[in-house]
């Protein structure tokens, strides 16, 4: 099924009209199948081999964590790759073949990445330092949380730090598809779309904060802290300080869905050939 979505959001900073369209699988089948490959290799074939180790040993995690992987390699436009499971190896492994000539060091970010995704409501900040941020007796109530963030001023970044709602308003698993496309100001963003219990409780969350900050957090650092105008259900735009290249990878990393397990790449050989 292929379903297309359009809308505008009104968040200052984030906003534009999109249009996504998004394939979806046709069955359960579909989102978990091995071996994940779109090209054999023969055994004198050039290649590069990474060998992964997955934080488990559950096999319905380890083929949903295959089929993460193999929807990114397919992402990323390599002209073959392969993702198997070692025949008579530990368990938690998976073998990565690739061509020798491709961008191995981006191939390794993109794969193993976490990128977790999460929208939290700021209570204060950015201030310079974690001393500047105003807590009760210099203890951070357990409902929030102190993260660091960059903030640009004359085009220089510096270090600033926000007090965040420690819950959550949505995370990178409420989006229905993220796609790169540049901000108001030309500069490298990432569009997305939600599903609809995204929408539903961004909506309430915005609709309840107007005037407040919302903080895009990537990875435990605040990327961007737009102003609330007004509320959003379904649409917006991630901005910070990104490369063209980091809106690419992080926008088909948000796509294909988190990995069910951490990964670890654990080794790595140049197969030359003959």
């Amino acid at each position: 099924m292929r379903r297309r979505i359009g809308a505008a959001v009104l968040i200052t900073g984030l906003v534009v009209p999109v249009g996504v369209v998004q394939g979806q699988p046709s069955s359960a089948a579909d989102q978990i199948r091995q071996p994940q490959s779109n090209a054999t290799f023969a055994p004198d074939e050039p290649r590069v081999e990474l060998l992964l180790q997955a934080n488990t040993d559950d096999g319905q995690v380890m083929a949903s964590i295959e089929h993460t992987i193999g929807e990114r390699l397919g992402a990323l436009g390599l002209p073959k790759w392969s993702v198997t499971r070692p025949e008579g190896g530990p368990s938690g492994q998976l073998l990565v073949l690739l061509p020798r000539d491709v961008n191995v060091a981006r191939v390794k970010r993109v794969i193993g990445s976490a990128d977790l995704l999460e929208f939290r409501l700021v209570e204060q900040g950015p201030v310079p330092s974690k001393e500047a941020l105003q807590v009760a007796a210099g203890q951070v109530p357990q409902r929030l949380e102190v993260l660091p963030g960059i903030v640009e001023a004359d085009g220089h970044p510096s270090t600033m730090y926000y007090l965040l709602q420690r819950t959550p308003v949505i995370t990178g698993s409420d989006l229905r598809s993220a796609r790169p496309l540049p901000d108001e100001n030309n500069k490298p963003a990432i569009s997305f779309s939600l599903n609809q219990e995204g929408a539903r409780k961004l909506g309430k969350a915005t609709g309840e904060n107007i005037g407040h900050r919302m903080a895009i957090v990537l990875d435990g650092q605040v990327r961007s802290a737009p102003t609330i105008d007004s509320r959003i259900t379904s649409d917006g735009r991630i901005t910070g300080s990104f490369t063209q290249q980091e809106t690419q990878d992080l926008s088909l990393i948000l796509n294909s869905g988190a990995l069910a397990a951490p990964v670890t790449v654990i080794g790595e050989r140049f197969i030359e050939g003959r």
